[in-house]
């Protein structure tokens, strides 16, 4: 069919069809009654021909009104577009077709396209050709006529660098004065400039267009392993443990083992064994080391780039810790000599991190003139507590002290960032203290009208020590090799006999421990029958931080273990409660990635205090600069269950290289960093076919969607071949011929003659 005339008749009504219907009836049986009340006078034959000129006035005038006219149109066969892609993620060795579905059957995307289309006598485009009239096109950064055997050119000729998968769409839809019947689209469905793939569907279902997407290539996105957002704390000190986190997103390797290696200014200090995590989600990796030597390290968490991965560069993450060389300086007061306090002497002062003075209450003069670390009186002056970035607090006795010396401690804690531990005792701490406010505000509890430490009369056996959720994530509390390793430790430690019960911790107050009735070598005992009296206690007064025992029999821990668990705790502790006040004004901002893409938002976080701070705020502000936006602040919202590490992110920005600066800091400009948000780099930056995307576009024209392997009912969905109209013709009225006028007027001048002859006018 070519350039074939079609005609069809239309009628032009100026009101509904009903009305005109029923006027024309209406007169005619008007006009027969008339005529059937005249017959007894004039003849029944005569009245009967009056009745039918007159009916056929009123159906020449009705026919008249209607305005028939001839309608033309110029008809040729159907159109309908092919559109293949060309653009260079068409090269990914990674499509599969009907004949080539096995992994050793790969094809680049364009060879599947290429032989889908046109391979054989019955290719589809030889079986398009039969009912319709294609117009074969390519696309890329620009849309243009494809020979077909262009199509299975090796390589594909003029790889493009961007694919306008919308623009190419929106074109084929429009090119010619004849809407397609269809648009069928050999594509990985991803647009990486020009019109979005919804918008062009949405053009294309106005149209009356339905689109048929073939989707070539594999849903696999681009295999990328990646360690980001590197968490370390800033300052340590030599023997501490260093608890390194990073967090792992991999692409393509879901459920694979992958080795984590931490590196110490390029030397392999621990591996680790994670599961990669599955697309769009994170894995968490942990690792450990312990300095012994002070000065600067660069810490680094690695993972070997595997060879089918294409960025490398983005396998590891680094940050910088400062290992300290200056002691911790810890005071350490308790009322008389007991098992407690004699334990912790002995440990703190082997710990070569530490500097210890120890303050007895009790003891006689001469104390502090024959241990060397003894002193003679507590430091009653802001001054004097400056000598101390630490303090170990048992069971003092409130009344040997003068009441402005807790003022001080409290203000000194909360000014300064000094750290406290708090350990219950048997006569004084804390029911000795409901007289004292700067105390009331230190201690972890809401009330202090408390017996001392008692030994319960229905406990048969020690309550054990286990850590909670919260807790066991602590680096303080990690006295084993590793979580479990740990929490199987702490469920065999020996329990506390005595304990402060009942308490009420203060709101805010973080449960690190509580009490579990647990017999020794049971560990489903102890985790069966853990209640809810807390153990371990922790709160931030202000900028430093206050640690509470509620037992004071950690003595206990050092039962068959050398010490080894009883020093890991309290060194580790120690050296947290002093981080406060050495660590002050050590901040660090950071971003999880250096690189995004537009519409990706940025997370950033900022890890230490001010210098000022007399709380930790529950939130911190940074600037975002960059040379095409106007400075934007963001609120970063402090991180559950820690006093110094912020968290937020950031969307919306355009491409462009920024920094992130702390706002209101001082030296801000030294506490910063930097990230750009830049398109991907080229066309192999994102490479799995976007199946929803095609979906949801062929959906929305009233289409079907295909994987190429499965697209051999294409050609049975596809619309049937009507024929396309090329031309509308003006229209050719009929109302107004003059044999039509002269037909109404031979009705209406008869009837008028035959009743003059017969008498009737």
């Amino acid at each position: 069919m070519t350039d074939q005339l079609d005609r069809t008749l239309e009628f032009t009504l100026l009101a509904p069809p009903w009305a005109l219907a029923g006027a024309a009836l209406a007169a005619a049986a008007w006009s027969i009654a008339s005529y059937r009340r005249e017959s007894a006078a004039f003849g029944g034959g005569r009245c009967a021909a009056l009745a039918a000129l007159r009916c056929g006035a009123i159906a020449v005038l009705a026919t008249m009104l209607a305005q028939p006219a001839w309608q033309r149109r110029r008809l040729d066969r159907p159109r309908i577009a092919v559109l293949v892609d060309r653009s260079g993620s068409m090269l990914t060795d990674d499509a599969t077709t009907e004949n080539a579905s096995s992994e050793s059957s790969r094809l680049p995307r364009w060879q599947a396209a290429a032989e889908w289309l046109d391979a054989g006598d019955n290719s589809l485009l030889a079986q398009l050709k039969r009912d319709f009239v294609v117009e074969l096109l390519a696309f890329d950064a620009t849309v243009a006529p494809l020979d077909a055997m262009q199509m299975h050119a090796a390589p594909m000729p003029d790889v493009g660098d961007a694919t306008r998968l919308g623009d190419a769409i929106v074109a084929a839809s429009t090119r010619s004065a004849a809407v397609p019947a269809a648009i069928v689209v050999a594509t990985d469905g991803v647009v990486t400039a020009g019109r979005s793939l919804e918008d062009a569907a949405l053009r294309a279902q106005a149209l009356g267009v339905p689109i048929y997407a073939v989707a070539v290539g594999s849903d696999r996105p681009r295999p990328d392993i990646a360690v980001e957002d590197l968490v370390i704390e800033p300052i340590v000190f030599p023997g501490d443990r260093l608890d390194v986190e990073a967090q792992l997103r991999a692409t393509g390797y879901g459920g694979e083992t992958a080795q984590v290696e931490l590196l110490i200014d390029g030397q392999s200090q621990a591996v680790a064994e994670v599961e990669l995590p599955s697309d769009g989600a994170a894995a968490t990796a942990r690792l450990a080391w312990r300095p012994v030597a002070p000065g600067t390290v660069r810490v680094a968490v690695s993972i070997a780039p595997r060879a089918d991965e294409s960025l490398a560069a983005n396998n590891v993450a680094e940050g910088v810790v400062a290992v300290r060389a200056e002691p911790i300086r810890v005071l350490l007061v308790d009322s008389t000599p007991g098992f407690e306090f004699r334990a912790l002497k002995s440990l703190l002062e082997r710990d070569p991190a530490l500097a210890l003075n120890v303050l007895l209450q009790d003891a006689d003069p001469e104390f502090a003139e024959v241990d060397r670390a003894a002193i003679s009186h507590f430091p009653l002056t802001r001054t004097a507590l400056r000598e101390y970035d630490a303090f170990v607090l048992i069971d003092v006795d409130p009344q040997l002290l003068p009441l402005h010396t807790w003022d001080e401690l409290r203000d000194y804690v909360a000014d300064e960032g000094a750290g406290v531990a708090i350990i219950a005792g048997p006569r004084y701490m804390p029911a000795a203290y409901r007289d004292v406010p700067a105390m009331q505000t230190l201690l972890p509890l809401t009330r202090l009208a408390l017996n001392p430490l008692r030994l319960e009369p229905n406990d048969a056996v020690p309550r054990a020590v286990v850590p909670t959720a919260l807790g066991a994530r602590q680096a303080t509390l990690e006295i084993g090799a590793s979580p479990e390793q740990s929490a199987e430790i702490w469920r065999r430690l020996p329990g506390a006999w005595r304990r402060l019960s009942p308490v009420e911790p203060k709101p805010g107050a973080e449960p690190l421990a509580v009490f579990a009735s647990a017999l020794e070598n049971s560990a489903q005992a102890q985790a069966e029958d853990v209640d809810d009296e807390p153990a371990i206690l922790r709160h931030y007064v202000g900028a430093g931080e206050v640690v509470m025992h509620l037992a004071d029999e950690s003595w206990r821990w050092r039962w068959r273990n050398d010490d080894r668990y009883f020093a890991r705790y309290w060194g580790q502790t120690v050296r947290r409660l002093a981080r406060g006040r050495i660590a002050r004004g050590a901040i660090r901002i950071s971003v999880d990635r250096r690189e995004y893409e537009p519409g990706e938002s940025v997370r950033v976080r900022v890890q230490g205090r001010l210098p000022g701070d007399e709380a930790p705020p529950d939130s911190v502000e940074v600037e975002i600069v960059g040379a095409a936006i106007t400075t934007r602040r963001t609120s970063l919202a402090r991180i559950p269950g820690t006093r110094d590490r912020y968290e937020g992110t950031i969307a919306g920005l355009p491409s462009d290289d920024y920094a992130a600066t702390l706002a209101g800091a001082p030296g801000a400009d030294n506490l910063k960093t930097q990230f750009s948000v830049a398109a991907p780099l080229g066309e192999l930056s994102r490479l799995a076919i976007d199946w929803d995307a095609l979906a949801r576009a062929a959906r929305t024209t009233g289409g079907r969607c295909y994987r190429i392997a499965d697209a051999a009912t294409l050609m049975a969905d596809l619309p049937p071949p009507e024929p396309t109209v090329l031309e509308r013709m003006p229209p050719e009225p009929l109302w107004n011929r003059p044999w039509l006028i002269g037909l109404f007027c031979l009705f209406a001048g008869g009837e008028w003659l035959l009743r003059r002859r017969s008498g009737m006018l």
